[in-house]
């Protein structure tokens, strides 16, 4: 069951999957574009982001006060932000699936933002845990170049940071714009990813990427148009999240109601649905490793 905005709902700024348009007027739309609708869960990243985003209605108060540090993102207009947003790695196997994807206005032109939801989840396996296949010292390779690392320190490194920060690259270019973030919006108490996060920035050169504030800005030669940054933001739980910070459509319960203390919405799921009995934990494993299987 999906939540059904009321007739006078303003026209979104927030869509879904990579084919435009695919509305998201509501925190539990971006459920059926998850690679997996199980991964919705309350307390898990893709639920946490889209309330904080979508209840929002723009950028959330602590992502735009880590923006704000830089002077080329002071002030940046919110256009639009595409959940689970599909990007082209430019070689064989499926495009990189990330988060949020937002567009932005700055002072100087367009800007994308790539942001990385985060609970308690991995940054997926290291490279030196992928599988030895072809499709995979291709990808390994190519990104590896991308992003100035030799593949003895890479090993060491997380893969999916690898894609997302790609991704950023990428979609940037796509829309001609000069400055990209990759950017990390976490809800973890712990920052268990944190240590990761900031092992890769450096590895790539990412000069002061941490908790609550962007790196340097770097021009890597495989992007040599997008002046990239990296960050990492931190909010304890959805649940801290202020009436006031809530849009209007939000505050009259389009949004998940345990955002503002009311009883659970029917819409959101506390316990995960189990999986039909044709997808077994191997064909699961395969998908996660396999490039060529599922989007990354």
């Amino acid at each position: 069951m999906n939540d059904v905005p009321p007739a006078d709902t303003k026209p979104s700024k927030f869509f879904g999957g990579s084919t435009l348009p695919n509305p998201v007027h509501v925190p539990t739309d971006v459920r059926k574009y998850l690679a997996q609708a199980h991964h919705w869960k309350v307390g898990f990243s893709a639920c946490e982001l889209a309330t904080s985003w979508v209840g929002a209605g723009d950028i959330p108060t602590p992502v735009r006060q880590v923006l704000d540090s830089a002077p080329e993102w002071q002030g940046a207009a919110f256009i639009e932000g595409n959940f689970e947003k599909q990007v082209d790695l430019r070689t064989p196997g499926r495009p990189s699936q990330t988060d949020l994807m937002v567009t932005m206005r700055l002072a100087s032109g367009a800007g994308i933002l790539a942001v990385e939801g985060k609970v308690d989840e991995s940054f997926g396996p290291f490279v030196r845990e992928l599988p030895d296949t072809t499709g995979y010292g291709v990808r390994t390779a190519h990104l590896q170049r991308l992003l100035g690392v030799t593949p003895t320190d890479a090993g060491g490194l997380r893969y999916q940071l690898f894609h997302r920060t790609a991704s950023a690259l990428f979609e940037a270019e796509r829309y001609a714009a000069n400055h990209a973030v990759m950017l990390v919006h976490s809800f973890s108490k712990s920052d268990s990813s944190l240590p990761d996060f900031v092992t890769f920035a450096t590895a790539i050169g990412m000069v002061g990427a941490g908790k609550g504030r962007l790196s340097e800005p770097r021009i890597f030669a495989g992007a040599p148009s997008v002046s990239l940054r990296m960050g990492w933001v931190a909010r304890s739980s959805v649940g801290a999240i202020r009436r006031h910070e809530l849009s209007p459509e939000a505050r009259s319960g389009m949004a998940i109601a345990t955002v503002i203390g009311a009883p659970p919405h029917p819409a959101v799921e506390r316990r995960p649905r189990p999986l039909p009995p044709s997808r077994t934990s191997r064909g699961i494993q395969e998908r996660r490793l396999d490039p060529s299987l599922r989007s990354e």
